[in-house]
């Protein structure tokens, strides 16, 4: 899934402040990996992906992922995850400096077969743990991300694969 365009529009993240993209999986999925347009000018932080919701509802067991962030984060942030069905939040909170994270008013959207994007959301101060901070939602501008991974197929699918090789190779066997 990716949210693309012309970059007209984002959010500019100061001390004390977060932004977050969410997104919704269908499926689980593998080698998931997510990325997003950040111009870090002097700026240090933290990035989170974290599960099922934010605020006060938001638990510490739903973090998936958190990581230190300044101008020398390599890209994608996250990689090599594997995640369930369910919603997800990519958050990047500053410490130091300030950083921009791109937007469009004019998006493109790249779907994925088990991804949706969902809401754009941006907190003006932050909690010591940074998705129970109260986020309120950003209007008029989407932000810029790409997230990939391999759909992991179901046991149900997959077994009814096999009995589909299966009988088409006794049906072979049977004409010959």
């Amino acid at each position: 899934m990716e949210v693309d365009g012309p970059v007209d529009a984002g959010v500019t993240i100061d001390i004390g402040e977060a932004a977050a993209i969410s997104f919704t999986l269908d499926e689980p999925v593998t080698d998931f990996a997510v990325s997003a347009e950040l111009t870090c000018i002097g700026c240090s932080g933290g990035m989170w992906l974290h599960k099922n919701s934010l605020g006060a509802e938001a638990s510490f067991a739903d973090t998936i992922a958190g990581d230190f962030c300044d101008g020398t984060t390599p890209m994608p942030l996250f990689s090599a995850l594997e995640l369930d069905t369910g919603s997800y939040f990519l958050i990047i909170n500053i410490d130091d400096g300030f950083t921009i994270w791109s937007g469009t008013t004019v998006p493109t959207l790249t779907e994925h077969p088990s991804a949706n994007r969902e809401i754009d959301f941006f907190a003006t101060e932050t909690e010591a743990y940074t998705p129970f901070s109260d986020f309120d939602v950003i209007f008029g501008s989407n932000l810029q991300f790409t997230a990939t991974g391999i759909v992991v197929p179901e046991p149900a699918a997959a077994l009814l694969f096999g009995v589909g090789l299966a009988g088409i190779s006794a049906a072979r066997r049977l004409r010959v």
